[in-house]
């Protein structure tokens, strides 16, 4: 829950690096000497590309290897803890997220599933899902919906619950009227 919370926070973009093993300035690899892990094994370091900087200062703040600067880092994302995770901080990822009718985001039912299960729909822009063929990624209102699955379900349960509400919103809004009927909810308002 804790990464889905963060999703909603913030979100750093990163610099489209190619990095290697040499510190650079938009690289910053992580040196191991582990033997047995097979990434230190294949490329003698953790390749690791820094954060896109919004300033950079060149005066006494960070020493490197690569000179003394400072940096400043963007936030691509509200700021905010109001679920843009689950309905997007674009209004066009906003709007590619619902169906456009009685207020519900869009899903998809698993076909495996004859209509009980509604996952979120296909991210087909996401790269790491259109090179594998096999893989599913649900795209939600944050980039990173499908980083691993148990963030995926919570972003499905939240879309998911949200559809349950404005349902039952759109049952209690018949004829105009702002009131729940016990009918449409089928909970007594008897005292």
């Amino acid at each position: 829950m804790g990464q889905f919370i963060d999703h909603d926070l913030a979100l750093t973009p990163h610099l489209e690096a190619d990095c290697g093993c040499d510190e650079t300035r938009e690289c910053l690899p992580i040196t191991c000497e582990d033997e047995d892990d097979p990434v230190c094994q294949k490329y003698g370091c953790v390749k690791f590309a820094r954060s896109r900087p919004v300033i950079e200062v060149q005066y006494a703040c960070d020493v490197t290897s690569v000179g003394t600067h400072c940096r400043t880092h963007p936030n691509a994302i509200t700021s905010f803890l109001d679920a843009s995770n689950v309905y997007g901080s674009y209004e066009v990822t906003a709007s590619e997220l619902r169906t456009h009718e009685g207020g519900l985001l869009s899903l998809q039912e698993d076909p495996n599933d004859e209509g009980h299960i509604h996952l979120l729909p296909n991210d087909e822009e996401n790269r790491e899902c259109s090179h594998n063929n096999d893989k599913f990624c649900g795209k939600g209102g944050d980039i990173r919906a499908a980083e691993q699955p148990v963030l995926t379900s919570l972003h499905t349960l939240f879309a998911n619950q949200h559809n349950r509400i404005a349902k039952n919103l759109a049952l209690f809004m018949v004829a105009g009227t702002t009131k729940p009927s016990s009918k449409s909810h089928g909970v007594s308002t008897r005292r």
